[in-house]
């Protein structure tokens, strides 16, 4: 059990834990400052979603979104919708198994957002806490969320990742905002799509 921000959450040996890094904070925030100014936003999806923190300390502060949290791990999916369940926003998500929302049709919602892994990952931690991950499976899950999304993404990322200059040279109308950690300095891209 873990206790962070407005929401107390369940998480698992083989579960990102959110409140430990800071990219999972500016995700959030990023989010809040999105859903507060523009008003007709109501659907959301988390690609990525680990315990579902994010996702679903949206859906308690904003009683009218509908969301959709995705992870690739089936640890992460259950306890996402346990999260969901204690938090009594179980009616308003649905938690999917797949990789970078791929399983979703084209231009699905109003906001998605990612907080993909991008710390290299000692031998002896699950792959599901961190990853390796390459410049290509970063870009295309920039990619996947760009296409399911109506309007907004955001996506995090660090300057340990040579996937942020790439992305930056690809997209058009890009809001970054940088917090410095001891280790990097967290990018956090608003993409506005229209």
């Amino acid at each position: 059990m873990w206790r962070h921000t407005i929401i107390k959450g369940y998480v698992t040996q083989n579960v990102f834990i959110p409140f430990y890094f800071t990219s999972s904070n500016s995700i959030a925030s990023a989010a809040r400052a999105v859903l507060l100014r523009i008003s007709n936003i109501q659907s959301l999806c988390e690609v990525g979603s680990g315990s579902g923190y994010v996702t679903t300390e949206l859906l308690k502060r904003f009683s009218n979104l509908y969301a959709i949290a995705i992870d690739a791990f089936s640890s992460a999916t259950t306890i996402t919708k346990l999260n969901a369940k204690k938090h009594m926003v179980f009616d308003r998500i649905d938690v999917v198994q797949c990789i970078s929302g791929h399983c979703i049709r084209e231009k699905s919602f109003d906001l998605v957002f990612s907080n993909p892994p991008y710390l290299p990952c000692p031998t002896i931690l699950s792959p599901e806490l961190c990853s390796n991950i390459n410049e290509n499976v970063y870009i295309d899950i920039a990619l996947q969320l760009i296409r399911i999304s109506k309007r907004f993404v955001i996506l995090s990322s660090s300057s340990l990742s040579k996937a942020y200059k790439t992305l930056l040279k690809i997209l058009k109308k890009v809001i970054v905002l940088g917090v410095r950690t001891p280790v990097d300095e967290v990018k956090i891209l608003i993409i506005v799509l229209r």
